[in-house]
């Protein structure tokens, strides 16, 4: 995350411009409220962990600034573990469960750490304003 000019950090969901565009999409229209990261990134010291109550610029694909969310809930949880309404609550693909699995499965893959049973960072985070 990098600051800004009102000295926030800034986030950004998705891999490539193209999924960060349509994420942020969701964001803006109530659709995606919730994230989740491998909590093995935070252990490793490669990333800082979110905190409740923290605020972050979202940024779209081109790396603009468009919106503000706000961190509510932070919880972890074994992949195992995510439920329906969590997956719903992504607001992705076609919001089934078994939809959530199978594309966190590749995402997770591709980044080396999938295990059924590893532990998750499960952000909930709310839309203050838009830019």
């Amino acid at each position: 995350m990098n600051g800004t000019e009102n000295n926030l950090p800034t986030t950004r969901f998705g891999h490539n411009p193209s999924m960060q565009d349509e994420l942020a999409q969701l964001i803006l229209l109530g659709i995606k409220t919730v994230s989740c990261s491998a909590l093995c990134h935070y252990r490793k010291g490669g990333e800082v962990k979110p905190k409740i109550g923290q605020l972050y610029q979202l940024l779209n694909g081109a790396g603009r600034a468009i919106a503000v969310i706000k961190i509510t809930t932070l919880e972890e949880r074994r992949f195992c573990h995510i439920d329906a309404a969590f997956a719903q609550a992504e607001g992705e693909g076609d919001l089934s469960l078994d939809d959530w699995r199978r594309t966190h499965c590749a995402f997770f893959t591709r980044k080396g750490v999938l295990d059924n049973r590893m532990e998750l960072l499960c952000e909930y985070f709310e839309l203050v304003s838009t830019q």
